[in-house]
């Protein structure tokens, strides 16, 4: 884990409206899966967490299923590394209630985390070579 604020040019950094930083971290969770979360700030928060695992150990099939692994992997994210899946609110939950409605899902469809219209939003998506699945999840807030 770590932070390279120096990686901005100073002309970039003094754009910010936030602290500017990025890093990233990794951890294997239950099962094989490959995890990394990778964070952002500037004028807004960013992270994007990326799960793999060998697609011979299969997938979730149907977007409500994509959309209930993802919120199983934050999860089990959290207790591997002991970090919280968004700094707003609970990521975890929003995506389980995303799964819960009756419209389908488009992958990479931005839905709103928090109940404050315009201040958050992820979105998920899946995808898979023929050795690998990779599992995307992205969180964005505008503080």
């Amino acid at each position: 884990m770590g932070f390279a604020a120096g990686n901005l040019s100073p002309a970039f950094q003094q754009a910010c409206t936030l602290k500017p930083m990025d890093g990233s971290k990794r951890s294997v969770l239950p099962g094989g899966v490959n995890g990394k979360m990778t964070w952002s700030a500037c004028t807004n928060i960013v992270h994007d967490f990326v799960f793999e695992w060998p697609r011979k150990q299969g997938g979730p099939r149907t977007p409500q299923e994509v959309l209930k692994r993802a919120a199983l992997l934050l999860r089990e994210w959290r207790k591997a590394t002991k970090t919280g899946s968004s700094p707003f609110g609970d990521l975890a939950i929003a995506i389980d209630k995303r799964a819960a409605q009756a419209s389908p899902c488009v992958f990479g469809e931005q839905f709103a985390v928090t109940d404050i219209p315009g201040w958050d939003g992820a979105w998920v998506s899946i995808s898979s070579t023929t050795q690998v699945t990779q599992l995307t999840i992205h969180y964005s807030a505008n503080p």
